[in-house]
């Protein structure tokens, strides 16, 4: 087995991996639906996993805390909707974006500065936006975002239930704080160049008339 196919197939396993994690924090946010609606867990992931968009799964949750808690955990939930955003523009990239080869080359000429192996990648299939690629070790920080969002989660579904009878009583303020945590993978993306902008008409006319 070639260096490059070993490194694909870890490669490939990262990627899998990276995506079972998001799948555990969707399902951590359907239980947390369920909690807050008191339905059981079917009802909860038929609602939850209709809604495909991250952005409007986030206003459901935040408009259904408001309803419910009114807004004592608006700050906390704020900051975790931030968070779910960022993480799912990357597991996005993950899903979407396509493999690459990269191949790195000695432009020294020195024999002694020898170029690092190629190694497998995926890159933004959009034009103007392929200089940004993720590699191995850019999946382990948004697995790790993965299990701190989806604890955080679970932790706040077990405290909604019964939140009088909390074990630890410092709960209630941490849950009226927002995250402590940001995310450690956040995807740079790369814009493509403007193009000018045309003068308005009534400028070009002007010119037209002089």
């Amino acid at each position: 087995m070639t260096a490059l196919t070993k490194d694909r197939n870890d490669f490939l396993k990262a990627v899998g991996d990276a995506v079972q994690s998001y799948a555990e924090v969707e399902k951590s946010q359907a239980r947390l639906l369920q909690c807050i609606l008191g339905v059981d867990s079917i009802q909860a992931a038929t609602i939850f996993f209709t809604i495909q968009n991250v952005r409007s799964r986030n206003e459901l949750f935040s408009s259904l805390a408001e309803h419910r808690y009114n807004d004592a955990y608006k700050k906390y939930w704020e900051s975790c909707a931030a968070f779910l955003h960022t993480l799912s523009v990357f597991r996005n990239a993950i899903v979407h974006w396509h493999p690459r080869t990269i191949v790195y080359v000695n432009r020294s000429g020195d024999p002694s500065n020898a170029p690092k192996d190629a190694e497998p990648a995926i890159h933004n299939p959009m034009p103007g936006r392929g200089n940004t690629f993720l590699r191995l070790n850019d999946f382990k920080p948004f697995m790790v975002d993965c299990n701190i969002i989806r604890a955080e989660m679970d932790q706040f579904s077990e405290f909604l239930r019964d939140p009088d009878g909390a074990d630890d009583p410092t709960l209630h303020e941490r849950f009226s704080r927002p995250l402590p945590r940001q995310n450690r993978a956040v995807l740079q993306s790369v814009q493509p160049p403007k193009e000018p902008r045309s003068p308005p008409r009534s400028y070009r006319a002007s010119r037209r008339l002089r």
